[in-house]
C-alpha cells in the first residue's frame, strides 16, 4: 500500500472516532442505567416522605 492510502485509511478513522464517540460513550454507561438509578432515588425519596408523613400523622393522633 502506498503512504497516501495508508493517510487517507488514518483520516477517515480519525472522522468516523469524532462522529461514532457518543456512540461509543452509550455502549460502555448506557444512559438508561443512569436513568433508573434516578428513578430509584426519586423513589426512595417519596417513600421517605410518605413514612415521615404517616408518622407525623400518628403523632398528632395520640
Amino acid at each position: 500500500m502506498s503512504d497516501e492510502i495508508i493517510a487517507l485509511i488514518i483520516t477517515v478513522a480519525i472522522i468516523a472516532l469524532l462522529f461514532a464517540w457518543v456512540p461509543l460513550l452509550n455502549f460502555i454507561c448506557p444512559p438508561c442505567g443512569r436513568f433508573f438509578a434516578q428513578r430509584r432515588m426519586e423513589k426512595q425519596t417519596s417513600e421517605n416522605q410518605k413514612i415521615r408523613k404517616q408518622s407525623s400523622v400518628a403523632a398528632i393522633r395520640h
